[in-house]
């Protein structure tokens, strides 16, 4: 009964220990991330139908120097630990290939047109301000 009752004991911890890390990286949120000029912000919502939904927005400094932002909704399906995404027209338009494809480190990957990768990283919406400030100041 002994060991038993030691085998539980390390059962239970070792599962309480595992929870919390899968908690600290949930997809609901904001991520944001940035490639050479542009700075990309994707606010996804997760449903009970292993579905999601979301926004992207990307801004960019154009060859004139002008600021421009681009916004459009984005959703798809969840399979594990990898999104399923439809990108629609406007989401092509702005260059996105493809979204992601893992979100297990907290890292989801952005595949831009021309085989560019920006690493979105879980954060919130004063991260995208700020990186967007600072592409304006260094046009």
């Amino acid at each position: 009964m002994t060991v038993f009752l030691r085998f539980l004991f390390w059962l239970v911890l070792g599962m309480g220990l595992a929870l919390p890390a899968h908690a600290a990286t949930p997809l609901d949120g904001t991520w944001v991330g940035q490639i050479d000029r542009t700075v990309y912000l994707l606010q996804i919502v997760t449903t009970n139908n292993a579905r999601w939904t979301g926004r992207l927005e990307q801004t960019f400094v154009d060859t004139d120097g002008q600021t421009i932002t681009q916004s459009s909704p984005v959703n798809g399906t969840l399979a594990g630990p990898h999104l399923v995404t439809q990108l629609s027209q406007a989401n092509q338009d702005m260059g996105i290939v493809a979204l992601g494809s893992t979100f297990k480190a907290g890292v989801l990957q952005l595949m831009i047109k021309g085989g560019a990768t920006a690493q979105l990283l879980h954060t919130d919406q004063y991260a995208y301000d700020r990186q967007v400030q600072a592409l304006k100041t260094h046009r």
